[in-house]
């Protein structure tokens, strides 16, 4: 659908997959000649010169996802895509978990002694708190990329400045039929604006 919609433009659709996807899933993206669909896992791909990498695991969930795994190899994972930039000014991290504690990973905590798990309650209200990675927060704090992007946690639309880079959740409404998104507008060196969007 992105190759035809984007036929006779210069826009690219750049793709990797997120922590519910099988391994096998990505191989037709990664096999496949494409003119405007870029796939960028696990490698470093140029965004309007901005250099950026893309990580789609996560960090372990109640859900045991085909693509979460442990802290200390999802960090092992994230410094191996980031040692492949020369620079980190001007990068984008597309890394599918966000940062632990950020408001972008705010969700319900879940009772995980039933499954499906439910939700642990707490003076009659649902009982929030930070989901996201903390392989995925020291990243962030030891490279400060210019833009960190993410996504798993649906409900965490949130945008925070972790130093100098501008971390992004817009979170997703798939269930509701939402398409939830963020436009961002980069100079080389600085974030200028950022305005999310649903349709």
């Amino acid at each position: 659908m992105a190759e035809d919609r984007l036929d006779g433009t210069e826009v690219n659709c750049y793709v990797t997959g997120g922590n519910d996807d099988e391994e096998d899933m990505l191989e037709p993206l990664l096999e496949g000649s494409w003119q405007h669909v870029v796939p960028s896992e696990n490698v470093v791909v140029d965004v309007l010169g901005h250099p950026m990498i893309s990580l789609g695991w996560s960090n372990q969930t109640p859900w045991e996802t085909p693509r979460e795994t442990t802290e200390d190899h999802l960090s092992e994972m994230i410094s191996a895509s980031a040692s492949r930039l020369e620079r980190f000014d001007g990068a984008i991290f597309n890394l599918h978990v966000p940062p632990k504690d950020s408001t972008l990973d705010t969700c319900p905590r879940l009772d995980t002694s039933q499954f499906p798990p439910v939700p642990v309650m707490s003076g009659g209200q649902i009982e929030m708190f930070g989901a996201g990675s903390s392989a995925v927060a020291e990243a962030i704090e030891r490279y400060q990329p210019l833009l960190s992007l993410h996504g798993h946690i649906h409900e965490a639309t949130a945008v925070k400045k972790i130093g100098r880079t501008t971390c992004i959740n817009p979170g997703s409404e798939y269930h509701e039929g939402g398409l939830l998104g963020v436009i961002v507008v980069l100079k080389p060196d600085k974030v200028v604006d950022y305005q999310l969007t649903h349709g």
